[in-house]
C-alpha cells in the first residue's frame, strides 16, 4: 500500500509524507496483529496511517461494525466530562455529568483544569494527536481546537486532575475510569461539527440546496455538496466551468428570498461535503464582476507541476453588493473548500466559523483494496491553482490556506451552551454559529 501511494499519490511532493517512518511504525505493528490475529488492530494502524497524511481525502474505509471497535479503542476512556479551551487561552471542562465522579469532586461545565495526569494542561494538550476515524486534519489550527478533548479521552484506569474550585483554590481529583471514551468524544464532536445537520434533520430538510429566512431581513442558502443535476455537472466539467442552469437555480433562490424582505445573507455550507468545482464557481459567478480561474486539472514532471485544463468562474455579478457571511467548519472539504475560497475572496463576502474549512481539493482517483473489507483511498489527479501549485491543500506546514475573515470566539458562555450534556444527549443543540453570523450581518450590514 506505501509503495503504491509513494509512486502514485499526487500532493507527495507538497506535503512530503515521510514513508519512512511510516513504514518503521507501522510494519511491525502489522507483523503483530497479523500473527495474533488482531483484527481490530489491523484496522486501527491503517486509521492511523492514514491520519498521518494530515488529507481528508486520504484514509482508510472501514466496514461500520469494524469502524466501530477501532472507535472504541482510539476513544478508550472516559473521566465524565470533556475539554475545550477558550478564546483567553484558559481550558474548561465541557459535556460534564453532574451526579458522576467529576461533579461529587467539584468539577462541573466551565470548571478551569490546570493540568492532566501530572502535567500542565496546555503542554498536555499539545503533545495530544487526533487520531480516529473520520479525523485527518490538513489544517493544524483546526486539530488544535479538537485536541482538549481528544485528551480528556486518554489515561489509565484513573486520571489526577488539578482544578479550580468555584472559589478560586486549586483542588486535586483521581478520577476513575467510567468506559470507553467513543460517547463523549462522538458528542463533542457532534456539538462543534454536526449541528447544523441534525437541525436540517430536525426540519425535515434532506435537499443538497435548501433556502430560508432566518428573521424578518436575513436569508440563508444551506449548501450540502457541490453537485446539482448529474448531467449538466458533467457538461460544466466539459465547458470550462460554465454552468449557467445552476446560476440561474442560485439566483432564484436569493430571489425568492428577497421577495421576503432579505437585506442579507447567511450561505452554510458546515459539512459541505465536496463534489464539482464548477458547481462551486456557478453560485460564486453571481458575487463577482471578474473572470477567475477557478482551477485547472494538471499533472506534476521532474520539471514540477503543470497546468492542462482550466476550468473558470464566469462573472455575472447580481449580488455582488449584497452583504453576506459564508459560514464553514472542519467538515467542509473539497469542491466546499473552493467554494469557501472563492466566495471569502468575493469584497461583500465575510468566511466565518468556528474552525476553518477542511483545507483540501486534490481529485480521489486511487483506492487500494485490502483484507477484512477494507479501502484505502487516497487522491491521484491534481487540481492546481493559477500559480500553478496545489490550489488549496495545505503544505507540510499544515497552515491554513483559506483564512477565515471573522473567526467566531470561542468565550466561555457560549462554550457551556454549545457543549451542553443534556442538550447534546437531546440532540437539541444550539445553532451559536448561525447565531453568531446573523448578529454580525445585523451589525455590519445595516442597509441604508
Amino acid at each position: 500500500m506505501l509503495n503504491a501511494m509513494k509512486q502514485e499519490y499526487c500532493l507527495n511532493s507538497w506535503k512530503k509524507p515521510d514513508y519512512d517512518v511510516l513504514r518503521r511504525d507501522c510494519l511491525p505493528q502489522l507483523a503483530e496483529a497479523e500473527n495474533t490475529g488482531d483484527r481490530t488492530a489491523y484496522a486501527r494502524i491503517l486509521i492511523e496511517a492514514g491520519c498521518r497524511f494530515y488529507d481528508s481525502h486520504v484514509g482508510a474505509e472501514l466496514p461500520y461494525q469494524t469502524e466501530r471497535y477501532v472507535c472504541d479503542v482510539l476513544a478508550v476512556r472516559d473521566y465524565g466530562f470533556s475539554m475545550i479551551r477558550l478564546d483567553d487561552g484558559s481550558v474548561i471542562a465541557v459535556l460534564t455529568e453532574p451526579d458522576s465522579a467529576p461533579g461529587q469532586c467539584g468539577i462541573h461545565d466551565g470548571t478551569v483544569i490546570l493540568s492532566w495526569d501530572g502535567r500542565e494542561i496546555n503542554e498536555a494538550i499539545a503533545q495530544t494527536e487526533c487520531i480516529y476515524p473520520g479525523c485527518a486534519f490538513a489544517v493544524k489550527s483546526n486539530e488544535d481546537v479538537y485536541r482538549p478533548a481528544f485528551l480528556a479521552a486518554m489515561g489509565g484506569d484513573s486520571v489526577t486532575v488539578t482544578f479550580l474550585d468555584d472559589s478560586g483554590k486549586e483542588q486535586t481529583a483521581v478520577l476513575p475510569d467510567l468506559g470507553y471514551g467513543c460517547g463523549r468524544l462522538e458528542s463533542f464532536c457532534s456539538a462543534l461539527d454536526y449541528q447544523a445537520e441534525v437541525l436540517a434533520n430536525q426540519t425535515n430538510d434532506f435537499s443538497i440546496h435548501s433556502a430560508r429566512m432566518l428573521d424578518s431581513q436575513c436569508g440563508c442558502l444551506r449548501i450540502r455538496k457541490e453537485h446539482y443535476e448529474t448531467v449538466s455537472d458533467h457538461i460544466a466539467l466539459v465547458r470550462d466551468g460554465y454552468d449557467p442552469k445552476l446560476t440561474e437555480f442560485y439566483a432564484g433562490q436569493i430571489e425568492a428570498l428577497k421577495a421576503q424582505g432579505m437585506q442579507y445573507l447567511v450561505i452554510d455550507i458546515r459539512n459541505n461535503s465536496g463534489g464539482f468545482n464548477c458547481c462551486a464557481g456557478a453560485l460564486v459567478s453571481l458575487f463577482t464582476d471578474q473572470k477567475k480561474l477557478l482551477s485547472s486539472f494538471g499533472y506534476e514532471d521532474r520539471n514540477g507541476y503543470h497546468n492542462k485544463m482550466d476550468e473558470y468562474i464566469f462573472p455575472d455579478g447580481r449580488y455582488k453588493d449584497l452583504p453576506a457571511v459564508v459560514l464553514v467548519n472542519q467538515k467542509c472539504m473539497s469542491a466546499g473548500d473552493a467554494l469557501a475560497k472563492y466566495l471569502g475572496a468575493c469584497e461583500n463576502v465575510t468566511l466565518m466559523g468556528y474552525t476553518a474549512s477542511s483545507g483540501i481539493n486534490q481529485n480521489i482517483g486511487g483506492y487500494i483494496y485490502l483484507p477484512d473489507g477494507i479501502c484505502m483511498r487516497y487522491p491521484v489527479n491534481l487540481s492546481l491553482s493559477e500559480e500553478g501549485v496545489p490550489l488549496i491543500d495545505t503544505d507540510e506546514t499544515r497552515e491554513n490556506r483559506i483564512p477565515l475573515e471573522a473567526v467566531i470566539p470561542m468565550t466561555e458562555e457560549r462554550a457551556l451552551q454549545l457543549f451542553n450534556y443534556r442538550k447534546v444527549l437531546d440532540f437539541n443543540f444550539d445553532d451559536t454559529e448561525l447565531e453568531y453570523a446573523v448578529r454580525y450581518l445585523e451589525q455590519n450590514s445595516i442597509p441604508e
